[in-house]
């Protein structure tokens, strides 16, 4: 069929509460993302990109309702679109899609037409009931199974130097946790573990696990800590960022041992953290997906690592194999994370966007999306997720996006 034949074909969304729309449409675009690494060397121009497997395809949608009636289709398209279940996606150039909306804006700003724009995520169906375990559960197993393979991946010889670079990581990643410590009797326990750890290792050479053990403890620390689940996510990636730099004029085996039991013990520890988080962590979708995004990127980071530091074989006594089972756990923790986090954030409240109409203020705003509180907790939360500041307190003007959650 030819791109005329089909560009005269309706755009037919199926909401998830099986009302078909079919609105004018715009600007086909779709893009799929690629786990990827870039790798920058000194004295090197150029980097070195290394791409892994797509993560799924994302389709952001330009529709309009036209004529006398178009507030009226715009809002009942805004009430279907609150249904929770997956949309069916006709498209004239894509075919037949299942998708789910992580952010719809509205645009009635129009004298005869309603703009929607939409940002929806391809998405598998299921049809019949599974059972579930508890994920938690399932999660914090396969850590503790993954911590105790990576404490023994340590064959070769540690060395004075691999010694110095352990305690610096260790002070790095107490530095970059502190910070966000909020409870006393945390502090004093993370303090005791950071002072443990660098006592073990100073007898790395000779009782390798122990101190292994004992860095371990320290750098999953973070994921547990009475801190919101974005500052526990940030503290570790810094972390591992930092970890990162100790990769430059790696040579010896068991410094590479060393790098990935360190590795795998935050990228796991980050996994951790975002699977607890506390009361009003997940408030959005939004909020899930950049959680989901950095442990994404951080873990393909590693990975690559690896394969760079990787021998060619390993047929002698300087070659370097990473370990095949803690690998393999750590990529059944991550993968199993990562679609519990997806769950989580198709569950959660997605993005809304309006342009407002005419001169208003924050109470009636939130009055009209949220509701007022006594506390005034929805008026916060309408403020923060926008960003305004000091000239929004008394008047949001005419023409300004305003971001809202449902």
């Amino acid at each position: 069929m030819s791109w005329i034949d089909k560009l005269t074909n309706d755009l037919i969304i199926t909401t998830g509460d099986s009302q078909r729309y079919k609105p004018l449409w715009m600007r086909p675009i779709k893009s799929t993302e690629f786990n990827y690494a870039e790798f920058k060397f000194p004295n090197l121009s150029g980097s070195l990109v290394v791409r892994g497997t797509p993560i799924g395809r994302r389709f952001p949608l330009e529709i309009f309702f036209v004529g006398e009636n178009h507030l009226d289709e715009a809002a009942k398209f805004e009430t279907s679109a609150n249904d929770k279940r997956a949309w069916r996606l006709e498209h004239p150039y894509y075919g037949l899609i299942f998708v789910q909306p992580t952010s719809i804006s509205f645009d009635n700003t129009g004298e005869n037409v309603s703009k929607v724009s939409i940002q929806v995520i391809e998405t598998i169906t299921e049809d019949y009931p599974k059972g579930k375990s508890d994920p938690l559960q399932s999660i914090l197993l396969q850590k503790i199974e993954l911590d105790g393979l990576a404490e023994r991946d340590i064959t070769a010889t540690i060395q004075t130097t691999d010694v110095n670079k352990m305690t610096n990581v260790n002070k790095k990643a107490f530095s970059f946790s502190v910070p966000i410590i909020e409870l006393p009797e945390e502090l004093t326990e993370y303090t005791d573990l950071f002072n443990k750890a660098n006592s073990v290792v100073t007898t790395a050479i000779a009782s390798p696990v122990a101190a292994m053990r004992g860095i371990i403890a320290l750098l999953n620390y973070p994921a547990n800590l009475q801190s919101n689940v974005q500052d526990r996510i940030n503290t570790l990636s810094s972390t591992f960022t930092e970890l990162r730099n100790t990769l430059t004029g790696m040579t010896g085996v068991a410094s590479k041992q060393i790098y990935q039991t360190q590795g795998s013990s935050i990228i796991s520890s980050m996994c951790i953290a975002a699977v607890t988080p506390l009361d009003k962590d997940y408030t959005n979708s939004k909020k899930v997906m950049n959680i989901s995004d950095t442990i994404i990127e951080q873990y393909n980071n590693f990975m690559a690592d690896l394969d760079l530091l990787q021998s060619t074989n390993g047929g002698n006594t300087t070659s370097f194999i990473p370990s095949p089972d803690t690998i393999i756990a750590l990529n059944d923790l991550v993968n199993f994370t990562i679609s519990n986090l997806y769950s989580i954030a198709l569950s959660s409240r997605t993005e809304r966007s309006i342009i407002t109409e005419k001169d208003t203020n924050i109470i009636l705003l939130t009055h009209r999306f949220y509701g007022l509180d006594p506390n005034d907790d929805n008026i916060n939360e309408l403020f923060y997720n926008n960003n305004w500041g000091l000239n929004h307190i008394l008047q949001i003007k005419k023409n300004t996006k305003v971001v809202y959650f449902i």
